[in-house]
This record gives structure tokens, C-alpha cells and sequence, in this order.
């Protein structure tokens, strides 16, 4: 899929590989070693590379890929945060030099239907503006996005850069 299809899709993939154990990095680099000299080989590398086991949706492995595309910093993924009273959440995203918390935010995990199960989409929301409360007294800032922008190159360009989130070197 690598060598074939678009970098998001294929990280997007590789992440989900890692994460449910279909696959472990040497099983990626092992295929990678009998692919040498075909079509698209250098795209294999790349997300071979990239992925990441902890990438915990298809929204943030689309982030990141873009994030790369774009040459931004890339942040550490899953970062615990905790506050005098223990334990406050975990980001998707965390700019440590920056003090820059991003947030992936689909619009699945505040509907019944999504993960929230049977709670109500106001409790879910109410709890996360709780969370972030407490969260922002810990970080410089907080930056969501969604799928629209992930998608959109310009636009997510334009959110990173308005958090702070510059393209390096």
C-alpha cells in the first residue's frame, strides 16, 4: 500500500498495523529489504519511518502525515499531563519546547453513535471543556483541528502557524 497509494493513507495504515499488532516494525522492515529497487520503494520507506504505534486514530495519523508534508515539528504523540490533583488527561499532540498541546478532534466522540456509547453528547462535551480547564494552566496553549482542516494543506499550514507551529530548518 505504501508504494501505491497516497503518504497519509499508507501511514494512516502502517499506524493501525502497529497499534492492533497485525504487524511489528521489523515486520515492516523486513518487507522494506525485499522491496529494494521497485516503484515507490522510497514512499515505503518513509512511512516505515513515520509510523507510529501511537497514533490512536485514522485523524491523527492524517495530522501527522500532514505535518510532515508540511515540514513542521513533529510532536510527541500521547503525552500524559498531571496537575496537583493526579492525573488531568492525555494529548494527542504535545509540542514540549513549544508548550503546545494539539488536539485531533472528530466529531464521532461526542455522538451516541461514535465512542460515546450511551452517554450523553453533553456530558462528553462538558467534560472536556473540564479537562481542558485544567489542562491549560499546564501548557502555553491548546490548538485543535478537525478533518476539514488535516485535509486542507493551506489551511492546516495557517492553524499551526497561528499556534506557533512553524515549518523547522
Amino acid at each position: 500500500m505504501a508504494r501505491t497509494r497516497s503518504f497519509a493513507s499508507a501511514l494512516a495504515s502502517a499506524d493501525v498495523a502497529l497499534r492492533t499488532r497485525l504487524v511489528t516494525t521489523d515486520d515492516l522492515l523486513s518487507e522494506l529489504g525485499h522491496l529494494r529497487g521497485t516503484r515507490g520503494v522510497r514512499m515505503a520507506e518513509m512511512v516505515v519511518e513515520r509510523a507510529d504505534a501511537r497514533s490512536e486514530s485514522v485523524g491523527e495519523s492524517l495530522s501527522r502525515a500532514r505535518m510532515h508534508e508540511l515540514g513542521l515539528t513533529i510532536p510527541e504523540l500521547q503525552h500524559d499531563f498531571f496537575d496537583a490533583d493526579g492525573f488531568v488527561g492525555r494529548s494527542d499532540f504535545w509540542w514540549k519546547r513549544l508548550r503546545i498541546l494539539g488536539e485531533f478532534d472528530g466529531k464521532a466522540k461526542y455522538r451516541r453513535d461514535g465512542y460515546a456509547g450511551d452517554v450523553d453528547p453533553g456530558e462528553i462535551v462538558w467534560n472536556e471543556k473540564r479537562r481542558e480547564e485544567r489542562l491549560r494552566p499546564l501548557v502555553a496553549r491548546v490548538v485543535r483541528w478537525g478533518w476539514a482542516d488535516a485535509w486542507a494543506a493551506d489551511r492546516f499550514r495557517v492553524i499551526m502557524a497561528r499556534a506557533g507551529i512553524r515549518a523547522h530548518g
